[in-house]
């Protein structure tokens, strides 16, 4: 099977990523998690990383980049971690948007399991697979055009209902305001 990078390089006209997991226990990431709970740098910090590079090929191709964050409350530290990493992904191209898991259910109680998955020019889904503990546990590809349908269903339903990342914080101000309050310090988040 092919690489994340490999279905990248291959769109054409957008790649949609839905995050659907509170919490991902993923190896290269825990590292950079404990940077941030430390204060250090870490891969938001830094213009040249893969994840940037991507975006900003992406972006020159003109291949839109969309992204999907459920969101449960109270918040969680992990969410806040992410938040630095997505603001610096919205400067390079990426529309990333927020969503109650509430209204995410009602979508998907509509088109397709609960599960994170990457949409590629809404004809390829590649399902991201995940362990109880949030460790990735494969993947699985579906390029047939009726089962990709439904994912684009939902795509499109979670888009209309999500919020852009500065919209969801603003709404929902005293729930990160309290979650800051309870995790460990660390350097204020650049805008």
């Amino acid at each position: 099977m092919k690489e994340l990078h490999e279905y990248k390089d291959e769109a054409t006209e957008e790649v949609f990523r839905l995050e659907y997991r509170q919490s991902y226990h993923v190896a290269s990431d825990l590292e950079e998690f404990d940077k941030w709970r430390r204060g250090e740098s870490t891969a938001a910090d830094d213009p040249e990383n893969d994840y940037f590079q991507a975006l900003r090929s992406l972006r020159d191709r003109r291949v839109r980049a969309m992204r999907v964050r459920i969101v449960d409350f109270p918040v969680g530290e992990y969410l806040l971690y992410e938040l630095d990493f997505y603001r610096q992904s919205v400067s390079y191209g990426e529309d990333i948007r927020l969503l109650e898991r509430a209204l995410a259910i009602d979508c998907m109680q509509s088109s397709v399991e609960s599960q994170d998955f990457w949409l590629f020019d809404t004809s390829v889904v590649l399902i991201w697979k995940y362990t109880d503990e949030g460790e990735r546990g494969g993947q699985e590809e579906i390029s047939d055009p009726a089962a990709a349908s439904r994912f684009v269903a939902l795509r499109d339903c979670l888009l209309a209902h999500a919020m852009p990342i500065d919209q969801f914080v603003e709404r929902y101000s005293e729930s990160f305001a309290a979650a800051r309050e309870s995790s460990r310090p660390r350097p204020p988040t650049p805008t």
